[in-house]
């Protein structure tokens, strides 16, 4: 599989859906990226303040994600 077969199984109605198929991926990939990090910091490769640096910073953009959903839904 490439990316773009990936890209080819899905297929939104609307830019609306296509825009919430983004947001809802960006999201969760913010999600893994703050796993990753928890793991480095459990495996003591990441000290804890850059921990809570970094986690911030995602979950900030992760907010902005569902506000930008929120406002598309409702």
């Amino acid at each position: 599989m490439t990316p773009d077969t990936i890209d080819a199984l899905l297929t939104c109605p609307d830019p609306f859906s296509e825009k919430i198929v983004h947001l809802v991926s960006k999201y969760n990939a913010l999600e893994d990226c703050m796993g990753a990090l928890k793991k480095g910091f459990e495996k003591d490769a990441i000290p804890l303040s850059e921990l809570l640096h970094h986690i911030r910073a995602l979950s900030v953009k992760q907010c902005k994600k569902l506000q930008k959903m929120g406002k598309i839904d409702g």
